[in-house]
């Protein structure tokens, strides 16, 4: 497992000793993960090998611009406001505070306990908190008639103020005041939140990791681009690096851990039931065979990037040479006419030119707007409407799906990359 660096905008000796050793202690974390990190002892999102990677990878542009504040050297930036960042994120006062709620920074009295307690979970007599007095959150929120930004408790039509109180998902704190979240007139333009959202990553023409591929594809649905994404859009590494794991796939070589035990992967031989001028639309030749197979479990790196994918491989080596999807969502919008098993008479294969989107299953399913975004808040991965698991990246990626679902925006993306 390797870094994709990013290339740092800064100079100086102090910086170049600094990125030296920082790329040396990354290695060396990485290196020696399996054989002296215990999972078991960490939090997420830090329990995951593939995530403490991109976190050490994408941190090193801002460490270095520290450092480069730190040394006196000229560069961009006088101190260290978040304004001042390399990485710009252009959000006003309330965006910001909002953003920031929506990273998981609350203003709520029993999380903060909670975390001050798991905080000291491993060390004895753990300082206890203050007594409740006149400064303590219960003697002020909610309902404080002596403070100005809450409710009066005799005037229980006043709004809640925020951003003491946390405004529900799916609005935003304007003034104080929780307001429903509003679309933009543009709905091909990203909002500011989902420009603080792909702030960490570089543009750039071919993207070499899975972070990176993931960023871009999300990116293309809500800025309507619903170009076909090639191989000529990855670096050859991770080409080679997908073409190797889903030849694992298909060679059943790939396992992992599941209630029942060690599982693999759900691989289906659909060739034969796939029409003809279908085949001839995605590159099928005699010989082949089209497997259609799924890469939501984490073993599979960098192929994680996508969901249920077909893939055509060689009908004798069971090489992998080239895989299809339509980057879409169950709760966003999905391309229309796309071929399946279930759906034999569908117009054309995955991967290929659409015209026109459906809603997502989930939606023609029964579930809301305000019911997916309410379980992915509160973590309620069960049901038909279950969202959100431990992975942080994938729920902040499903919210910024669903907010744009609601505004009608989202543009399916289909992927169709030769993995030869």
């Amino acid at each position: 497992m390797t870094f994709n660096w990013p290339d740092i905008p800064f100079n100086g000796s102090e910086v170049s000793t600094f990125v030296d050793a920082y790329k040396d202690l990354g290695d060396a974390i990485i290196d020696q993960w399996d054989e002296k990190v215990d999972p078991r002892e960490l939090h997420a999102p830090f329990t995951n090998k593939d995530t403490v990677k991109e976190l050490i990878q994408a941190g090193l542009v801002y460490a270095s611009f520290i450092i480069q504040q730190r040394a006196g050297v000229a560069g961009p930036g006088t101190d260290f406001d978040l304004g001042n960042s390399p990485i710009s994120i252009p959000l006003d006062i309330n965006e910001r505070i909002q953003f920031y709620e929506d990273l998981g920074c609350v203003w709520d009295e029993d999380k903060m306990g909670d975390s001050w307690e798991e905080a000291n979970r491993r060390f004895p007599d753990p300082p206890p908190l203050d007594p409740a007095g006149e400064d303590d959150l219960d003697g002020r929120y909610p309902n404080d008639g002596d403070n100005p930004n809450d409710n009066d408790p005799n005037n229980p039509d006043e709004p809640k103020r925020c951003p003491e109180i946390p405004c529900p998902p799916g609005f935003e704190c304007i003034n104080g005041i929780c307001v429903e979240e509003e679309c933009p007139d543009d709905p091909c333009s990203l909002t500011l939140k989902e420009q603080a959202l792909f702030a960490g990553y570089a543009v750039v023409s071919a993207f070499g990791s899975l972070g990176g591929m993931k960023a871009g594809l999300l990116k293309r649905y809500l800025t309507c681009n619903s170009s076909i994404f090639t191989e000529s859009n990855i670096t050859s590494g991770l080409k080679n690096q997908m073409q190797i794991e889903l030849t694992k796939v298909i060679n059943r070589k790939v396992r992992y851990s599941s209630i029942a035990g060690q599982s693999t992967i759900p691989l289906t031989d659909v060739t034969s039931q796939v029409p003809s001028n279908l085949k001839s639309a995605i590159g099928y030749q005699t010989g082949d065979k089209i497997w259609k197979t799924e890469t939501y479990t984490p073993n599979l790196g960098s192929t994680y990037a996508l969901g249920g994918v077909y893939v055509i491989a060689d009908g004798t080596t069971n090489e992998a040479k080239r895989v299809l999807d339509d980057f879409d969502f169950a709760y966003g919008y999905e391309a229309n006419s796309q071929w399946a098993p279930t759906n034999p008479n569908a117009s054309r294969f995955v991967g290929t030119t659409y015209t026109g989107r459906r809603n997502g299953y989930l939606y023609t399913g029964g579930c809301t707007v305000e019911t997916l975004l309410g379980n992915l808040s509160s973590g309620t991965s069960s049901g038909f409407c279950g969202m959100g698991d431990y992975d942080w990246k994938a729920n902040m990626g499903r919210e910024v799906v669903i907010k744009a679902y609601k505004c009608g925006r989202g543009t399916p993306v289909p992927v169709n990359i030769n993995l030869q």
